[in-house]
């Protein structure tokens, strides 16, 4: 099978999207032909062979100040369509990673098209709802504007979780649509991983841990004031960086907590499983999250987990992997951790769980197999 995945960023870059993308191609590259179109970013090479990804990039324009709500960087490139022209021919499928960067999906969905070529395309992200008026109302206007566009013309539509399925896919869609997770790497994220370097660090009795972007998103504010009632023998380390950083240190300065919680700040991917390893309960207490695959590396971990009861939380946990306290609620945050914190056998047995279903479900070995069968699918019909 020859696969061409288009997205705006590519390793060497570090985020979720890019992450899964590189985890999936490494591994589809061992059996088919893979062409990842993605941006010539400083320090990258136009063409590179990356473990038998062939990564072709093309001269982009990186805006990386941007007025809130919109996260940097932003890409924008008009020569997508010529790398796309180049190989087009030479694929059997094109598989888009954003709606959000029109000229990384626009051309290589209009082109495909034109030929015959079918065109699938993954939600990595859902529809914001609850974040805040500016995010909720700028993706809504987006989405009419440009991104339904998008949507309603690929073939095949790929969630991550039902929830981002049920929210983001728009009416009237006629194509397929299915949902295939992230994965995690279960032999780096494992219940044997020593974290002591980290642990030692701190007098505390026990870790708390959260791992992700520091936006408000997240819902750390309300965390951090959880921390007023939680056990007075737990710490937190927050791992992370984000415009909120300043505005969260103050917070825990106020409340007279930088003895208990940590600003780690931004940890490199080797370290990230010592600090899960270290960590009694990882916390995620988002106000909004299609999917969140900082659970998954806790689950590989063996981590009890504690987070927001909503998207796709829920489903990911599946009922056994962790406790849910309700979103924007402290008062719910203190009594789920504590309960956590003061039963042993509890955390043990959600580790337990959580270790048994990132093997089961989301494994990156059980990802690539979901994603070849829906591939031959498409290719079948």
């Amino acid at each position: 099978m020859r696969i061409m995945m288009v997205n705006p960023l590519f390793k060497p870059y570090q985020g979720g999207i890019e992450r899964h993308l590189y985890e999936v191609t490494s591994r589809l590259a061992r059996k088919h032909e893979v062409h990842v179109i993605t941006a010539l970013l400083k320090g990258t090479a136009k063409e590179e062979n990356i473990g038998g990804i062939k990564v072709h990039r093309c001269k982009s324009i990186v805006l990386t100040r941007l007025p809130k709500p919109l996260p940097p960087p932003y890409i924008t490139s008009a020569h997508v369509k010529d790398l796309v022209l180049k190989f087009l021919t030479e694929v059997d499928i094109v598989h888009l990673h954003t709606r959000f960067f029109p000229e990384f999906s626009i051309p290589p969905l209009w082109y495909s098209k034109r030929i015959g070529k079918p065109v699938l395309l993954t939600l990595h992200n859902a529809k914001p709802k609850g974040i805040s008026l500016g995010i909720d109302l700028g993706a809504h206007i987006y989405d009419v504007i440009i991104g339904n566009f998008i949507l309603r013309n690929v073939d095949t539509l790929i969630a991550v979780s039902r929830y981002s399925a049920a929210v983001t896919v728009p009416k009237g869609f006629k194509g397929n649509v299915e949902i295939v997770p992230n994965g995690v790497d279960t032999t780096e994220f494992n219940p044997q991983v020593n974290g002591e370097n980290i642990r030692s660090k701190y007098n505390n009795d026990y870790l708390l841990l959260y791992v992700g972007r520091l936006v408000k998103q997240k819902g750390l504010d309300y965390l951090i004031k959880a921390m007023n009632n939680i056990e007075d023998d737990a710490g937190l380390m927050v791992v992370g960086r984000g415009p909120e950083l300043s505005h969260l240190k103050e917070l825990v300065w106020k409340l007279d907590l930088e003895k208990r919680i940590f600003f780690e700040g931004f940890v490199k991917d080797a370290l990230l499983p010592a600090y899960y390893a270290a960590a009694d309960v990882f916390v995620l207490p988002s106000l909004w999250e299609p999917f969140g695959m900082v659970l998954l590396e806790a689950m590989a971990t063996g981590r009890a987990i504690a987070a927001s009861r909503v998207g796709g939380i829920p489903e990911i946990l599946g009922g056994e992997a962790g406790l849910l306290f309700n979103p924007r609620d402290s008062y719910s945050i203190t009594r789920t951790l504590n309960i956590l914190l003061s039963d042993e056998s509890l955390r043990k047995n959600l580790g337990n769980n959580g270790r048994e279903r990132a093997l089961k479900y989301y494994s990156w070995e059980k990802v690539v197999e979901k994603l070849e069968n829906v591939y031959n699918k498409v290719l079948s019909t």
